[in-house]
């Protein structure tokens, strides 16, 4: 929480209140908003701030700050047209130890190969290289890093992870899900760990965000983020849900969701399958473009039965990563036969089927997708399911129509973290022509109040809080935005518990 009391401040622009827009002031004293007035009205000595627009903060519902703050002082990998593209800046790699990387998308490159150790040897130029792919589901690593691993033909794949492997038997040097734990680059130190929360919390305060649900957070990243916030450098609320072997997830077992300030424990995030770009999202018939693949099951029914008598007893939330339909349908089914009612959140909720929609509503499941993942998925998903699994695929709309509440954010930093663009995303056609899939993306279209709610009311209902409000006595929690002639929204800043955070 900031050191100091907020000071008075007055906000004028257009207000998003009851779902629409409202000419007017907001007047916030004491962290709280006091007075709703009409434009014109500000209290005589009270600083005025304008904006276009002023919302309830928003808050990205899925996200991965740390990792944030890591890919932007990484190589980067994000956009490379080809593999050409993707090795030379690997060659442009400083230093001459570990080379580690984000971002790398082989669905962008022509024939859309799975990149292979041997190729980065001439650019790694001998060094081991650890280099996540765009989804965090996959890693390309060198030869010498497969050799400091111990990794060779003979090696089993792990449960819940894959070591792909030439005709032959040769590691390609592509690791999926679980797999990629078997590579071990240099541990992150305190530090480093602190630094990339930074500097991914403040580009996101920059973005206009006020908080962000940290999924899939460690140990190490909750200290990162208490350091921070006792020393008044944490811009934004975080709400983590704990990986299930850390110890915060055991303080959760034994004494449920902790913390007052911005920093708030609320539940655990498991997952149940991988990522459609890398094949590893758990389908229940092959995949179009792999006869005998379906993905990988990663969560064994027990442990998610398991989880789920937990949570209920401690009364705090699950999160579930399940991306594939027969992922959602594990989830679901864990739910319908269990007596345990902990708040239940469908991570992605990229490929349900249609018989399983009803269900969300009926077994009360939050779906938290990302709208940005289906715009860019677009060129290769209908590979991947065939256009008949396409209309079950991406279905922002029907989701919100079945279910009691629901959630939206963008994953980052797999996808942009400008909420901006998650909104357009959910309400637009960002390129010309229209979706180009089978799948049914144009009526799957939210209304831009439906959006709004999903990065406000959302969010705070599946953490157990109330929605915000821009409504005396509400949390001074906001977003503030210019609008440009391309009726585009940047920040303009935010306001945390009052406190006035001008964007640069």
């Amino acid at each position: 929480m900031p050191n100091a009391a907020p000071q008075p401040l007055t906000l004028e622009g257009l207000l998003w209140r009851r779902e629409r827009w409202t000419p007017g002031a907001l007047v916030l004293r004491g962290g709280r908003v006091a007075e709703v007035l009409p434009p014109g009205r500000s209290p005589r000595g009270v600083p005025v701030f304008r904006a276009d627009r002023v919302t309830p903060g928003l808050v990205d519902g899925h996200g991965h700050p740390s990792g944030l703050g890591r890919q932007l002082g990484r190589l980067d990998l994000r956009g490379c047209a080809s593999l050409d593209e993707a090795l030379s800046r690997v060659a442009s790699a400083p230093g001459d130890g570990w080379i580690l990387g984000e971002g790398w998308d082989q669905e962008r490159w022509e024939g859309r190969p799975w990149p292979t150790a041997e190729a980065l040897e001439g650019s790694a130029r001998g060094r081991p290289c650890y280099l996540r792919r765009v989804d965090g589901h996959a890693a390309w690593v060198s030869e010498a890093a497969l050799r400091l691993a111990g990794l060779a033909p003979g090696t089993p794949d792990p449960p819940g992870g894959r070591l792909l492997r030439h005709p032959d038997g040769r590691l390609t040097g592509v690791l999926l899900d679980t797999a990629m734990r078997l590579i071990r680059p240099p541990r992150p130190t305190p530090a480093d760990r602190e630094r990339d929360l930074a500097r991914g919390a403040a580009h996101l305060a920059d973005l206009g965000l006020t908080g962000i649900h940290v999924m899939g957070a460690g140990d190490e990243e909750l200290a990162a983020a208490l350091l921070l916030e006792a020393r008044g450098a944490l811009p934004l609320r975080l709400w983590l849900y704990a990986l299930p072997e850390s110890e915060a997830a055991a303080r959760l077992v034994r004494s449920g969701p902790w913390g007052q300030g911005l920093v708030r424990v609320v539940g655990v995030k498991l997952f149940a399958d991988g990522a459609l770009g890398s094949r590893g999202a758990w389908l229940s018939e092959d995949y179009a473009d792999a006869p005998g693949e379906r993905g990988l099951s990663t969560l064994p029914d027990e442990a998610l039965d398991l989880w789920l008598r937990r949570a209920d007893d401690g009364r705090f939330g699950l999160a579930v990563h399940a991306i594939g339909d027969r992922a959602a349908r594990q989830v679901l089914d864990a739910r319908e036969r269990s007596a345990a009612r902990p708040p239940l959140r469908l991570e992605h909720a990229q490929i349900v089927r249609p018989e399983d929609l009803g269900r969300l509503r009926r077994l009360a499941v939050t779906p938290s997708f990302q709208p940005l993942h289906g715009h860019d998925d677009r060129a290769w998903a209908e590979d991947r399911l065939g256009p008949r699994r396409m209309a079950w695929a991406y279905r922002w709309a029907d989701l919100v129509r079945e279910a009691h509440s629901y959630v939206l954010g963008s994953d980052l930093p797999i996808a942009r973290a400008d909420p901006w663009e998650g909104l357009s995303a959910a309400t637009r056609e960002p390129w010309p022509g229209g979706w180009p899939l089978a799948g049914p993306m144009p009526r799957q279209r939210l209304t831009e109040a439906q959006a709004l709610r999903g990065y406000t009311t959302g969010p705070a209902q599946a953490v157990g809080e109330r929605g915000p409000e821009l409504e005396p006595g509400a949390r001074a929690d906001l977003s503030l935005w210019r609008v440009d002639s391309a009726g585009r929204w940047h920040s303009a800043g935010t306001v945390l518990h009052g406190a006035l955070r001008p964007s640069p």
